[in-house]
């Protein structure tokens, strides 16, 4: 255009640089069709859908909102100026849009303080699918932990008390929203392995059988578990059982289980594995024999190597004592012995014999003890083995000493107390007798033998003792 003095400008009319908006679009979407348009001012702008004004769309730009299938159609845009008008079509089709479904949902979660914990979601419909992480159905916000909050991943890094809670997603689109199910997360409570079962203390077996220790263990998390034989790691044996065989007597020995998390450990009783044969040997030494008064109370003890369990019979010259038949034993668990306490009280002469113990188990071992014979006297009064004896003494300047001893035996302490004339000789109580003396006399001592199980003193006399002179005795 040329402008010269006094002329008013050549007016132009208007053309198009660029009309844009024409396509495919999903149903819920929000296109703008638009028309940039050079020519002389002013210039009118009209819309027109299908050939038909669309009200009130008199601007460059036509905003179609959530458009709708009803919306497809071809735009036209005319513009007008004084010098001439121009229009352009726009062809726009729409495809219905799916809302979105979710096909996996975050899960529940109980994580370890500190640690990086991620939600994961997975959803369908028609993209852009749009996404908002919540926590107790507040949206959250990217800060130094927290990442991808609108994204089908949420990361959180150094888990921490404040992060533990609800979590769930929104996923939009077009054609609406989803809410993810709840998905809790929380911090693991640590805690140190227990042993809510320990196992058996003793296992006997025989040689080539198997057997099982039974565990029950509890830990959080999850202890790890390594069985030991005599403290060495089992190769494999990871789990609370422990199955094993024994195919000798070397598959015995201490086993034990170790449980072990990021709290501790803890370790299980020892269980002893005994492993036998058939047969069963008596240990030594064998019973001894044996030497009662009347009514006392025999004590013997009897033992064995082998299976258990084992049993013993008492036999007396031969014959199997009634009551005595087929008794349970104690064990010594440490030292693979069985053995039985055997206490007879109030034994009488009649009881005397020769005894023995008969050991059997239930896989047919059989065992005997040798012969201990038990003697029960008639009576349990002292019993005076060596007497004192007459003697004559001589009395020689200075004086003369005599000793006399009396010798017994009894099952119960003795007291003795010796005496002249029926007369107690003060300190002197002991079997053995030593007097002194300066003149000469006759006199006749005695001594009184007694224990718990006589009410009346026993009294064992002594011949006089026979001096040439009679004068007094002054220790006497």
């Amino acid at each position: 255009m040329r402008v010269t003095d006094g002329e008013a400008p050549t007016p132009f009319a208007p053309s198009f640089q660029f009309v844009f908006g024409d396509g495919s679009y999903f149903s819920g979407s929000s296109p703008m069709l638009t028309a940039t348009v050079i020519g002389s001012f002013p210039l009118s702008y009209q819309w027109l859908k299908n050939s038909m004004p669309i009200p009130n769309a008199t601007n460059a730009t036509l905003p179609l909102p959530g458009i709708q299938l009803a919306d497809a159609g071809t735009y036209t845009i005319v513009v007008t100026n004084v010098a001439g008008a121009i229009s352009s079509n726009l062809t726009v089709s729409v495809t219905a849009s799916t809302p979105p479904v979710i096909t996996t949902q975050p899960t529940n979660q109980v994580v370890l303080s500190n640690s990086t914990v991620q939600l994961t979601v997975a959803a369908t419909g028609t993209v852009p699918l749009s996404y908002q992480w919540r926590k107790g159905g507040v949206n959250l916000t990217t800060n130094a932990v927290t990442f991808g909050i609108n994204t089908a991943q949420l990361t959180i890094y150094n888990f921490s008390d404040t992060n533990a809670g609800d979590y769930t997603v929104v996923i939009t689109n077009y054609a609406g929203s989803v809410t993810s199910a709840v998905a809790t997360i929380s911090i693991l409570q640590v805690t140190t392995p227990v042993f809510l079962t320990q196992p058996p203390p003793v296992i006997s077996i025989l040689t080539n059988a198997p057997f099982t220790i039974n565990t029950v263990v509890a830990g959080t998390p999850t202890p790890a578990l390594q069985w030991q034989k005599n403290n060495v790691n089992i190769p494999g044996a990871t789990n609370a059982i422990f199955n094993g065989l024994t195919t000798n007597y070397n598959g015995g020995g201490s086993f034990r289980l170790i449980a072990a998390n990021l709290n501790g450990s803890a370790t299980s009783a020892v269980c002893v594995v005994n492993v036998y044969d058939r047969n069963l040997y008596y240990n030594n030494p064998a019973p001894t024999n044996a030497v009662l008064p009347a009514g006392g109370t025999l004590r013997q003890r009897a033992s064995a190597y082998g299976m258990p369990p084992v049993f013993f019979t008492l036999r007396k010259d031969g014959t199997n004592v009634p009551g005595f038949i087929s008794l349970p034993e104690n064990v010594f668990p440490e030292i693979y012995d069985e053995y039985y306490d055997l206490t007879l009280p109030g034994l009488q002469p009649a009881d005397s014999g020769a005894y023995s113990f008969v050991v059997s188990n239930t896989v047919g071992g059989m065992a005997t003890s040798g012969v201990f014979n038990v003697t029960i006297q008639s009576t349990s009064a002292p019993v005076v083995l060596q007497p004192p004896t007459n003697v004559n003494v001589f009395l020689y300047t200075g004086g003369t000493i005599i000793n006399e001893r009396v010798t017994y035996s009894s099952f119960y302490p003795v007291t003795v107390q010796w005496l002249s004339n029926n007369i107690v000789l003060s300190g002197q109580t002991t079997s053995n007798l030593t007097l002194g003396f300066t003149s000469v006399q006759d006199f006749t001592l005695a001594a009184i033998l007694s224990n718990a199980s006589k009410k009346n003193n026993l009294v064992i006399l002594i011949d006089d003792f026979k001096a040439p002179c009679a004068n007094d005795i002054s220790s006497l």
